[in-house]
């Protein structure tokens, strides 16, 4: 009766240990998954109003490029000027990745 009734505390105490364990673990993960999420909506965000800049400058250099030369040779330059520009720096990460 004894071995029974000490058997049955032991297992009760190993459940209720373990109970904890994965109750811990689960809010660690969520605490953690949360602050992954709004890092990475902070980081799409930021990426948005980057490039949101970077067309209203390339819109304001053609505009202003157009007063001196025709404005489809203005619009050809600043085009090329971006995308040369995005081309050095998909170049440069590729670099960042391998190295």
């Amino acid at each position: 009766m004894a071995k029974g009734f000490l058997s049955a505390l032991i297992d009760r105490l190993i459940e209720s240990a373990i109970d904890e364990a994965q109750r811990a673990v689960g809010r660690w993960i969520g605490r953690s998954l949360s602050g992954i999420l709004k890092a990475l909506a902070l980081a799409i965000l930021a990426a948005f109003l980057i490039s949101l800049g970077i067309a209203f400058i390339c819109v304001g250099i053609a505009k202003y490029l157009g007063a001196f030369i025709p404005a489809w040779f203005s619009w050809l330059l600043v085009g090329v000027l971006a995308a040369l520009l995005g081309l050095l720096f998909a170049l440069a990460s590729l670099l960042l990745l391998k190295g």
